[in-house]
């Protein structure tokens, strides 16, 4: 096999485990171009830095896996959650901070496809623009 860069040898494998999950180290060499001792070898220095790799089997079926919802450096919430989480962070005192975290969420969030508009339930009365007065024509 070919030899690669060490940081696009890393990138590659991680995306495969992000993606999958779980994978042999076979695979993950094979996808990254380049020996299955390579891979391991990039795998386990992940793991002495902090990385949560699981690694199962003897040669040559060495299974690689990452806890199902972990994602380097994030926290992943599922869809049901983020309502959750801002009904919870909107109670907490007004502050920069909070208003940011909700901000960051909201930009983040899955968006709900849009419903079509309903007439609305309670009409007012709309203000008449010359003197201020309440008109009862809608």
């Amino acid at each position: 096999m070919g030899q690669r860069s060490h940081t696009n040898t890393v990138v590659t494998v991680l995306q495969a485990l992000l993606k999958e999950r779980s994978c042999t180290q076979i695979d993950l060499a094979r996808r990254a171009g380049v020996d299955s001792q390579v891979v391991r070898k990039h795998l386990e220095e992940l793991q002495r830095h902090g990385f949560p790799l699981e690694r199962e089997g003897d040669p040559p079926q060495v299974w690689w896996s990452v806890p199902k919802g972990w994602f380097p450096g994030a926290v992943l919430f599922d869809s049901k959650s983020v309502p959750v989480l801002l009904r919870q962070l909107s109670r907490l005192p007004r502050s920069k901070e909070r208003e940011q975290l909700i901000q960051r969420i909201l930009e983040a969030a899955p968006r709900p496809s849009p419903e079509p508009l309903k007439a609305p339930a309670v009409l007012t009365p709309a203000m008449d623009g010359e003197r201020g007065d309440l008109s009862t024509a809608c």
